[in-house]
């Protein structure tokens, strides 16, 4: 019997996925962000840190849109606002693959959803929970 993905787990699974990033990923450019502004900045991004995965996420331009890098804070650490956000997820995701320059699958993408899907079910007793946290704004986003 397999139990019921929480939010902890999501944040387990993605810290896992970012670990292994760090050991592969290194910066090689600039982000578009320093590109566009023309801003140049001393040093460079820690590769797979939250604010890099930020400045990844926000340079795609995809359904995840502007991403601050509390949230992605927040997703590793298991917050149910934003573990259980599954365009914030697979965009973190995506980042990731992005960073070690290994192209995602269609597989890959389903078995997150799937996941992040079955953590915020009502099944699971903490989903109540959950579904009221992420109603509410998280004080780590103003």
């Amino acid at each position: 019997m397999t139990t019921q993905p929480t939010a902890q787990t999501v944040g387990e699974q993605l810290r896992a996925l970012v670990a292994r990033v760090r050991a592969q990923a290194t910066i090689a450019a600039l982000s578009t962000p320093q590109i566009a502004t023309g801003r140049q900045r001393t040093r460079l991004r820690v590769p797979g840190s939250s604010r890099h995965l930020a400045d990844v996420i926000t340079a795609r331009r995809g359904p995840a849109g502007v991403v601050r890098h509390v949230r992605i804070a927040g997703a590793l650490r298991g917050h149910p606002a934003h573990a259980l956000d599954e365009i914030l997820v697979l965009a973190i995701v995506e980042a990731c693959h992005d960073l070690c320059g290994i192209p995602v699958t269609g597989s890959e993408i389903q078995r997150w959803q799937h996941l992040v899907r079955r953590a915020a079910s009502p099944a699971h007793p903490a989903a109540g929970k959950a579904a009221a946290a992420t109603t509410r704004s998280c004080p780590h986003d103003r």
